[in-house]
């Protein structure tokens, strides 16, 4: 599930959007951080984390009104395209969750909507809903419905778990003997404008930190992850860097779903969802009203989980310390993998945390391992099955580094499958596709593949991209086929093992600046410490919007990154130097407020774009043009690190913070990312974007001599053929005329 339409409630309740995740949790190491392993503890007697639990808070008070939710199954459930049931028996299937932070007031409605062919016989013909197993409504498919057929059915909430499995099948038939499975008369289409309403009233808070993530992120909640970053007006360093840890971490642990900030605030009473309150106990004057007097020890941190004060449905996390140290030390217990869950209570006071490595990319499948070869099931894919007449494709996303260049012929899979017996050779098959393209057909015998089959597949390296889509088809039809006869398609099945395994030989080999990279997981920015990791620098003076928009972009890498130790800071420019940091990628976020690390970039002329309403653009080191325009687009500009030409600098500029929200969404969100181009994308407020290429391009890595002769071949082909002929008429003239020189 994508995302979700909240609206709003019956009873006139504010908004409600809840929040996913997985208790697991990143660290990673950030250039210049405080040293969050020191203590006061001798070195041998200091546990990875120690606590000092509190006592439970007082209970809260009753929750607000009542809400309902209506989720499409496009937005809500990911179903992105009508459900098309085929054939004299067919089924689809959708999952949905009941979010354990609701208290459901009545049964659910589920709301079908739906068309169908015409030649369907009514009396033979129905559709039907069918949920955790048991049948919870059907409808006859006759003249009243085949247009705009809508089936309305109250779910019993016995039958509802977290999980829930709706299955929506039908029975389809245009005549009372003879039948054509295939017929194309036989069809019914649930479309995606189909819903399931759910009235609830939030349940209280129960500030106990041992169930983090939840009650911030519900994973079994709709939409992504919502919450109010509570900070100082100007924060301080340390509250900036623990805001970046604790965006990726909230990153990782939204994971598809994603995070959005509903705004950035001074207090609690001003965020309308779940909170997030970082900053040393000095700068934030509110936590002695949210937590009481606690005397905290020098570098000591606490992490705290409180009802919010208007709202006992809304929780707020407080992330806070003595000092700085203190600050670093509760926001690496929290980011940290593991270490979230030694805290327990409400409250934690955290006297040592060392470094622990972050959680792994929850995606499914997983990105591509390093080595050459590997298995799906190394990639979570587990066994897939397909059945029926009509059978989807199984897809094999192939997620490389971004930027894998596939080695000319280097790529290949080793398909190991099996398919039920009785199968028409001359129409049964599997296909394979990458990205569309067919590469193999296989003729399925009617032997049968009972014992594993196995096909070799060369995949080309001129589809291949550091993206790609591998997919099985299969085409299943029985022998001796007999219209008059009914022949069950659920004996017709065939399977793609996870045994099966793809070798792909690349090279890390791209060009900067390149904007259109960002779209292969943001590289080259993907936090790999291999890689220098990635600095993100605000102006000089950051405001809590600047670091707000800082908390999204460590949000949006760490969803992306599939680094095992991603490392990421997020800092204000003053006091940052590109010098001293040659191996480290740069992001700039800028609103125009005094920016060290931009003005450097610009004074050194390595920038195409400069200005905001008075813009000046710069080609090949001479000025293009100067004008005064009349709206400021956010401009995403990316630049070759003056310091080193491996590594990168991303400029986000805008006239405001929220501006650059907008940008950090523009390099991050799949739909979005994929307009960038070039190296200069001017982004407008409607999404609408153009790009430039004002920039010369430069090589990062190189290819080993023998690809790269193969690949000037290809590249040359026509200038090699006539070299070549070009050889053979010299070879003989000369022959000639040593012939003749010898004969006289």
């Amino acid at each position: 599930m994508s995302g979700s339409r909240l609206l709003p409630s019956i009873g006139g309740g504010t908004l409600l959007t809840l929040l996913s995740g997985l208790a697991a949790s990143p660290a990673w190491a950030a250039p210049g951080a405080p040293d969050a392993t020191a203590s006061n503890l001798p070195e041998q007697e200091s546990p990875l984390l120690t606590v000092d639990l509190r006592a439970p808070a007082e209970p809260a008070p009753a929750p607000g009104g009542p809400h309902t939710f209506v989720g499409d199954f496009e937005e809500a459930l990911d179903v992105r395209t009508d459900l098309l049931l085929e054939g004299v028996d067919a089924e689809a299937h959708v999952d949905f969750t009941v979010p354990e932070s609701w208290e459901l007031l009545e049964d659910p409605i589920l709301l079908l909507e739906f068309a169908h062919s015409p030649a369907l016989l009514p009396e033979r013909s129905h559709l039907t809903a069918t949920l955790n197993g048991q049948a919870i409504g059907s409808v006859r498919l006759d003249t009243t419905n085949g247009r705009a057929g809508v089936m309305s059915v109250r779910v019993p909430r016995a039958l509802l778990s977290p999980y829930n499995h709706l299955r929506v099948s039908a029975v389809q038939h245009y005549g009372a003997t003879c039948e054509d499975p295939f017929d194309p008369g036989l069809w019914t289409r649930v479309k995606k404008t189909s819903s399931i309403a759910m009235r609830y009233r939030p349940k209280d808070v129960v500030p106990e930190l041992a169930r983090f993530p939840f009650p911030l992120f519900d994973e079994t909640g709709y939409g992504p992850a919502n919450l109010s970053l509570v900070l100082a007006a100007t924060p301080s360093a340390a509250a900036i860097e623990a805001v970046g840890r604790l965006g990726v971490t909230m990153g990782r642990i939204a994971d598809y779903r994603g995070v959005r900030l509903a705004g950035t605030v001074a207090t609690t009473r001003e965020a309308d969802t779940n909170a997030l309150l970082v900053g040393t106990w000095s700068e934030m004057p509110e936590l002695r009203s949210l937590l009481g007097e606690v005397a905290l020890r020098p570098s000591q941190g606490l992490v705290a989980m409180v009802p919010h004060p208007d709202d006992p449905a809304r929780a707020v996390l407080v992330v806070t310390g003595a000092d700085a140290e203190g600050l670093s030390r509760a926001a690496l217990a929290v980011a940290s993998q593991g270490r979230h869950e030694v805290l327990a209570g409400p409250q934690a006071r955290v006297d040592f945390v060392a470094d622990g490595n972050p959680p792994t990319s929850r995606r499914v499948p997983r990105h591509a391992p390093a080595q050459e070869s590997f298995s799906l099931a190394t990639l979570g894919i587990r066994d897939q099955t397909v059945r029926g007449f009509y059978t989807s494709s199984v897809q094999i996303p192939l997620d490389l580094e971004g930027d894998a260049a596939i080695r000319p012929g280097g790529a290949e899979a080793e398909l190991h499958y099996a398919y039920a017996a009785g199968l028409d050779p001359r129409l049964s098959a599997m296909e394979v596709r990458l990205d569309g393209v067919t590469v193999k057909s296989v003729a399925l015998d009617a032997a049968g593949g009972d014992a594993d089959a196995s096909v070799r597949v060369e995949l080309p390296d001129g589809v291949m991209t550091p993206r790609s889509t591998l997919e099985v088809a299969f085409t299943l039809f029985p022998t001796d086929f007999d219209a008059c006869a009914y022949v069950s398609d659920k004996t017709l099945w065939a399977t793609v093992f996870a045994s099966s395994s793809v070798s792909v030989e690349r090279d890390s080999v791209a060009t900067l600046p390149d904007l259109g990279r960002l779209r292969y997981g943001a590289w080259p920015f993907t936090l790999d410490p291999a890689d220098g990791g990635v600095i993100a620098a605000l102006s000089d003076r950051p405001t809590a919007s600047e670091v707000g928009a800082g908390f999204l972009l460590g949000a949006a890498l760490g969803r992306m990154s599939p680094a095992e130790q991603p490392s990421f800071r997020l800092a204000p420019a003053a006091g940052l130097d590109f010098a001293t940091s040659p191996d480290a990628n740069f992001i700039l976020l800028s609103t125009g407020a005094p920016h060290t690390l931009h003005e450097a970039l610009l004074t050194s002329g390595a920038l195409a774009i400069s200005g905001g309403a008075d813009r000046t653009l710069m080609a090949g080191g001479e000025r293009a043009i100067s004008a005064t325009i009349s709206a400021t687009d956010g401009i995403v500009e990316e630049a070759l690190h003056p310091a080193n030409p491996t590594r990168a600098a991303l400029v986000l500029a805008a006239s405001e913070p929220v501006g650059l929200a907008d940008l950090v969404a523009a390099i991050s969100e799949p739909d979005r990312v994929t307009r960038l181009d070039g190296n200069v994308a001017m982004v407008a407020p409607d999404g609408g974007v153009r790009t430039l290429a004002t920039a010369e391009k430069r090589q990062v890595g190189s290819y080993p001599i023998g690809v790269t002769l193969v690949l000037l071949a290809r590249e040359h082909w026509a200038l090699l053929g006539a070299g070549i002929v070009a050889g053979a008429i010299l070879f003989a003239t000369v022959k000639r005329a040593w012939v003749r020189a010898k004969e006289a």
